[in-house]
């Protein structure tokens, strides 16, 4: 990191970034309970114990080995806290995003300070946008890699000045951060590369973007040669299980762009841009990745993650751009930008629309004791990660997400075609369905789920071969679950539950139930 930028008043500088420092504080105090965690996490936790125990990078050690994570870099780091620790890592990767999440606030605040004639302006304007972020705070204790990637592309971005100017050792810096950018999310690989072309037209083959383009294509090279020997593949499976959808991707994009950001903000940073070449490389990247998310089909969770980078961008730029022209000519034009910035994180904040609350000790308590049951090697569900965590046999992924087979199947994720034959091979002996209905003889109308669970259950009723045997309310987590109230457990007709555990057996006919209530919700 470079010298403070404001050497005549360090300490107003200081305190501009601890007001943004404060802010993200309180921020991350808001997601302080366990069940803000999000269930994916403990997918990339149970490869990392797998891989510590058994040697294999994987989720289910019964199946060939599938990447079933998309941030190798989080999941090694998980894997050396278990390996140390030999438990959960979910508390100590918590505080691991969380202080990333701290640590990107003050890094870009002394990016966004650099080379303009009011540096605590500046300073304070991109601390106090990046600490608002209910959406990086929050991912950044949900359990996820996105504390790290933020912080990984502010340690990236920051060197950019050095690079332009031909400094070795910043490039080395730069070209390090970025192989570990790319290692950290597969996106990482597409700023890399726009990164090398910008140093490679700024600086030509020098000494300097040698070393930046030559260590960062070692890493990026070392896992992908370790990925093709690990699972055969280039790309992680969710490549495939998440096929690119313009449409999601367009209602995503057109939603952060209102209430992720207050639109005005793309006002707000012209002037930023125009004062160096470094700056527009931000904002290419910010505009590349927001074009990346269209074509991609963004994503089901809360808040904007996959946008974390482009609002990192924007933060640097709109500080950048009030420290360049001051108070007086960015009041008009440029602060209500910053204005609308905060009014739309803050009601992101006050309508909860930045993060999600998840069952995390119904899933654990279930899988436990499915787990003492020695004649219970395989469940099949959607929600795999804290389920999978505390269940140590077979998982039938209903997503794709660590199966190769469900994964290509035809169709946008959530509404792939269900893999028939596949799951009657398979045969496991639990079946999960979340619905919005318990089952009762009669069932009043054939219950409301998931499109992975209904074409399960379709199955299960053309095919038959398994009995109903519990429901698990889930009626304290609907902003987790979409307002679905129960967890439906289906049991293979050769298998038994003990009654002490799951209760008694409530004998319905499920076949029967269930063509009824089929005929009757059907015209």
């Amino acid at each position: 990191m470079s010298a403070l930028p404001d050497e005549r008043d360090p300490q107003q500088f200081r305190l501009a970034i601890l007001i943004g420092v404060l802010l993200g504080g309180l921020n991350l105090s808001r997601f302080n309970s366990m069940r803000y965690g999000l269930d994916d996490a403990w997918i990339s936790f149970r490869i990392a114990r797998n891989w510590v125990e058994e040697g294999v990078p994987t989720f289910d050690l019964t199946q060939p080995p599938v990447e079933g994570m998309t941030n190798l870099l989080w999941t090694i780091l998980s894997a050396i806290v278990y390996a140390t620790t030999r438990s959960d890592p979910f508390f100590l990767m918590r505080i691991c995003g969380a202080m990333c999440f701290l640590g990107t606030i003050v890094l870009l605040a002394y990016v966004a300070a650099r080379d303009v004639d009011h540096p605590v302006l500046a300073a304070g304007v991109t601390s106090v946008l990046v600490g608002v972020s209910g959406t990086l705070a929050f991912y950044s204790m949900s359990g996820l890699e996105t504390g790290l990637w933020a912080l990984l592309f502010s340690l990236s971005i920051n060197e950019l000045s050095a690079v332009k100017s031909g400094q070795v050792a910043a490039s080395a810096r730069c070209g390090f951060w970025l192989g570990l950018l790319a290692m950290t999310r597969p996106e990482g690989v597409l700023i890399g590369g726009v990164v090398c072309v910008w140093v490679l037209w700024r600086t030509r083959l020098t000494r300097s973007s040698l070393v930046l383009i030559a260590l960062f294509s070692i890493l990026v090279g070392g896992m992908e040669g370790w990925r093709l020997w690990t699972y055969g593949e280039l790309v992680p499976n969710t490549f495939y299980a998440k096929p690119p959808s313009m449409s999601h991707g367009s209602e995503y994009l057109s939603w952060y762009l209102v209430e992720g950001t207050g639109l005005l903000i793309f006002a707000s940073v012209i002037p930023a841009i125009r004062r160096g070449e470094e700056r527009a490389l931000v904002a290419c990247i910010a505009a590349l990745m927001m074009a990346g998310t269209l074509w991609s089909g963004g994503d089901w969770m809360p808040g904007y993650r996959r946008l974390v980078v482009p609002s990192l961008c924007l933060a640097v730029l709109a500080g950048n751009s009030v420290g360049s022209i001051g108070v007086s000519a960015a009041r008009w034009w440029v602060f209500p930008g910053l204005l609308l910035w905060l009014v739309a994180n803050v009601s992101m904040m006050i309508f909860e629309r930045d993060s999600s609350l998840y069952s995390h000790g119904r899933w654990e308590a279930l899988a436990s004791l499915l787990d003492e049951q020695p004649q219970i090697e395989e469940v099949a569900l959607v929600d795999i990660g804290r389920f999978g965590w505390a269940f140590r046999g077979s998982i039938f992924d209903l997503a794709g997400l660590i199966d190769h087979t469900v994964a290509r199947q035809e169709g946008e994720m959530g509404v792939k075609a269900f893999p028939e034959k596949y799951f009657q091979a398979r045969a496991p002996d639990v079946v999960l369905a979340i619905c919005d209905i318990p089952f009762s003889d009669p069932l009043p109308r054939f219950p409301r789920c998931r499109s992975h669970e209904k074409e399960m259950m379709t199955s299960l009723l053309k095919h038959g071969g398994y009995q109903y045997r519990a429901a698990i309310e889930l009626s304290d987590d609907p902003a987790g679950h979409q307002g679905l109230g129960f967890l439906l457990l289906f049991l293979r007709d050769d298998k038994r539950l003990p009654e002490e555990q799951f209760g008694p057996d409530p004998k319905i006919d499920l076949q029967k139930v269930m063509t009824e209530a089929y005929n009757r919700s059907t015209p």
